[in-house]
């Protein structure tokens, strides 16, 4: 029976994000949670500007151009000492990799679109953070789903733009895959990382299970890995799980741990323990799963998802997918001899190396379609 291996779990390496605590303001003040917040160049990184009554800007930012050169998102969720949730996106430098520098007269607004009302917004420099009072797995869940819009007013008025999902953004362009590593067997997890935490802090690795808010750890407080969800906090480059079950994908999470006791997620990644070798998979959900160098021969899977799946060297020979989804999968250098692809969604799966089930070799560029 073969097992999955060597997994690849990709992080966000965003500076540490700054989330600062303000009083929650009056809910009234918020007339709709499509909102927006305006920071200038002149005001400094270090200024925490707190805008009491953002105003909707969602139907006017449809008309900006999506064209901030030099620039992409970076998202983090957090949650506070009170237990609010909190969204930081900050706007990030594509060479700096730092917070986008506004130069002098330049104007920073931000707008969202997410079904919660925010209980307070606060803005610095190229950042933006909102809050939610309520911390339910639901709120969780839409967080995700928040989209953001970053718009930019140049001296000579000028307006640019850049939007993203959270979901999408906390990913941003600092996505690697060589930091963490989850290699699934039959009952356990094996992760492997090249983390090194800031001086004085520290590792927290945390697992859910579907449909279970991840642990969020609130800035301030300290924890130990003897409280529910956490399966690890410390500085080690090896850590063993042997608490998991078979057939069941769980999700892992990673958090640096600054001295100060702030948190940062640095990323996200699902996996699955257990045999993948002429199984049935019916309706299984392995989007945005880790599973590199897995072993799928003669399985098959019906109406399932491996949506932006990492399954790069896996093994698919004489699988049988039927209407599975493989948009934005990367199936580079995997063996797809004999599989039975039957109205699959192949949309943006990087197929450059594999095998393609006629036996052909997917050239470079080999984009939902084998080249």
């Amino acid at each position: 029976m073969a097992l999955g291996r060597g997994t690849t779990l990709a992080i966000n390496l965003q500076c540490w994000a700054l989330i600062a605590l303000l009083p929650a303001c009056d809910h009234s003040t918020f007339k709709s949670p499509k909102a927006d917040v305006v920071a200038s160049s002149e005001v400094k990184n270090s200024e925490v500007t707190e805008v009491p009554e953002p105003n909707p800007i969602l139907e006017e930012s449809s008309n900006v151009p999506s064209n901030i050169t030099g620039a992409y998102l970076s998202s983090n969720i957090g949650q506070e000492i009170d237990g609010s949730l909190s969204v930081t996106t900050t706007l990030m430098s594509e060479t700096a990799r730092l917070p986008y520098d506004l130069e002098p007269g330049v104007e920073l607004r931000w707008a969202w679109n997410v079904s919660q009302e925010p209980s307070n917004v606060i803005q610095s420099g190229s950042q933006v953070t909102v809050f939610f009072t309520d911390a339910s797995n639901s709120t969780y869940q839409n967080l995700l789903n928040m989209e953001l819009i970053a718009i930019k007013t140049d001296i000579d008025g000028l307006e640019t733009s850049l939007s993203g999902y959270v979901r999408d953004t906390m990913k941003g362009l600092d996505f690697s895959n060589g930091r963490f590593s989850l290699a699934p067997t039959d009952f356990d997890v094996t992760i492997s990382t090249s983390f090194n935490p800031p001086s004085g802090g520290s590792l927290l690795v945390a697992r859910s299970l579907p449909g279970q808010i991840p642990f969020l750890p609130k800035n301030g407080d300290s924890y130990t890995d003897a409280i529910d969800g956490i399966i690890f906090l410390g500085l080690s480059n090896s850590i063993f799980d042997d608490s998991v079950n078979s057939e069941t994908i769980y999700s892992y999470q990673f958090w640096g741990v600054s001295a100060e006791l702030r948190y940062e997620l640095l990323g996200e990644w699902k996996t699955f323990p257990g045999s993948t070798v002429g199984e049935s998979f019916d309706g299984y959900d392995f989007s945005n799963a880790s599973l590199i160098d897995v072993d799928w021969e003669g399985s098959r899977f019906t109406g399932g998802s491996f949506e932006g799946a990492d399954m790069r060297n896996n093994t698919l020979r004489r699988a049988r997918y039927e209407a599975v989804s493989f948009q934005g999968t990367d199936l580079r250098n995997s063996d797809l001899t004999d599989a039975e692809l039957i109205n699959c969604n192949l949309d943006g799966a990087n197929l450059t190396g594999a095998t393609w089930t006629d036996g052909r070799i997917c050239g470079p560029g080999s984009i939902g379609d084998c080249l």
